[in-house]
This record gives structure tokens, C-alpha cells and sequence, in this order.
């Protein structure tokens, strides 16, 4: 039994480096469009274009409840059978949502506008959203559906897919080059 249930969260971090690959350009392609931006935040208040990152995590630690208490339990109420593949399904949605708003912005720089951080700021809640839903998600349904002596494998493969998706995104930088 041990073995099956370790077959089937693999079967579900098979595509997680994807996501991983997806969520790293936040660290750099990201931060070279917020140089673009109109980086006031408020009234006297400017950013630096790396100081934008802080978004995510913010938004990560915020949603996390937001999620949990309120967001699932909704849904499960309004007949939405929530299992971990549609929460995945979902993130990945969000994810890809994430990067639809970061391309129109990139469209509005190169067609001379300088758009508002606001707007980047947005893309990273939606990614956060996304990392929520794929991520949390996919840890505890490792930690769930493993065996009590393959749990801290199940969390160490996780972290491998985290790593997979850095070399995805390192060999595409390489061949870009």
C-alpha cells in the first residue's frame, strides 16, 4: 500500500517542475519589466523595482487564511467538491492567468505607455493565488497520502520538483543565450 500511494503523488508532482519554471520568472523577468513601471506606490512613496517582489510573500501569508477558512469552505457550501487535483487544475489556471496580465502590461510598455506598478502588483496576487492552490495543495497531499515512514520523502520529493523547475528554467535561459 505504501508503495501505491507514493505512486500516486508522484503521478501528481509530475507536472509541478512546470509550475516551479513558470513561478521563477517572477524573480527576474518580472523585476526587469518593474524597471519600466511607474514604480509610485503612493504619494511620495516610490519603490525600487526589486523591493516589488515583497508582494508575493505578502499576499502568500495573507491568502493563506483567507483560503483556508474562507475561500474553501465556500465553495464546498455552493456544492464545489474541492479535491486536490482541482485545486491544482485551478492554481495552475491562476498561474497562467498571472502571466496573461504581466504580457499586457509588457504590450503597454512596448507601445510607449508607463504603466503602474499597481498593475504588476496585481499579477502577483493572482500568482500567489495560483501558488496557493498548486503548491499548499500538492504538500498536503503528500503529507495525506503517503505512509507515516515516507512522509518526509514525500515532502523532500517536493522540493526536488521546486529544484527540476530552477534547471528547466536554467537550460531555456541557455539556449535563449
Amino acid at each position: 500500500e505504501g508503495l501505491a500511494a507514493a505512486g500516486r503523488v508522484l503521478v501528481v508532482f509530475a507536472f509541478i517542475p512546470l509550475f516551479w519554471a513558470m513561478w521563477d520568472q517572477n524573480l527576474a523577468e518580472w523585476v526587469l519589466q518593474a524597471q519600466k513601471l511607474d514604480l509610485t506606490l503612493f504619494s511620495g512613496v516610490v519603490a525600487l523595482p526589486s523591493q516589488v517582489q515583497l508582494a508575493n510573500p505578502v499576499f502568500l501569508v495573507s491568502f493563506l487564511p483567507l483560503f483556508t477558512y474562507g475561500i474553501y469552505p465556500l465553495c464546498e457550501k455552493l456544492g464545489l467538491k474541492l479535491t486536490p487535483l482541482r485545486k491544482i487544475g485551478a492554481g495552475l489556471i491562476f498561474t497562467g492567468l498571472s502571466f496573461v496580465i504581466i504580457a499586457q502590461i509588457q504590450d503597454s510598455i512596448d507601445l510607449g505607455g508607463h504603466p503602474s506598478i499597481w498593475k504588476q502588483i496585481f499579477g502577483y496576487m493572482i500568482l500567489a493565488c495560483g501558488e496557493i492552490l498548486v503548491w499548499v495543495t500538492c504538500l498536503e497531499y503528500a503529507y495525506t497520502n503517503s505512509p507515516k515512514y515516507m512522509k518526509s520523502t514525500m515532502a523532500a520529493i517536493g522540493l526536488l520538483t521546486v529544484s527540476l523547475g530552477n534547471y528547466l528554467v536554467a537550460l531555456m535561459n541557455r539556449s535563449i543565450s
